[in-house]
C-alpha cells in the first residue's frame, strides 16, 4: 500500500518543507517540551505555537524533531 497511509492522522509530512508538525503529542516519542515560535503553512498564516517536538516511528520510517503544535 500507500506508504502515506499509515501516516493519515499523524501530522503533515512533506519532504521538501522546513518543519514536520503533528497536534497529537502520544505519537511523539523522546518528547521535550520547545518553544519554536509559530507555524504557519504556505501564505504565511500562523496555525498555532510549537510548545515541544519529538520523534514518530512508523515501523519502516522514522522522523526526528517533529514539531508539536496543539491547535493542529
Amino acid at each position: 500500500g500507500d506508504p502515506q497511509d499509515a501516516l493519515k492522522d499523524q501530522g503533515y509530512f512533506d519532504s521538501v518543507c522546513s518543519r514536520h508538525m503533528t497536534g497529537n503529542i502520544s505519537y511523539l516519542t523522546d518528547f521535550n517540551e520547545h518553544d519554536g515560535g509559530y507555524a504557519a503553512f504556505g501564505g504565511g498564516a500562523k496555525c498555532g505555537k510549537i510548545t515541544g517536538k519529538g520523534t514518530i516511528k512508523t515501523g519502516k520510517l522514522e522522523f526526528e524533531d517533529v514539531y508539536f503544535v496543539k491547535e493542529l
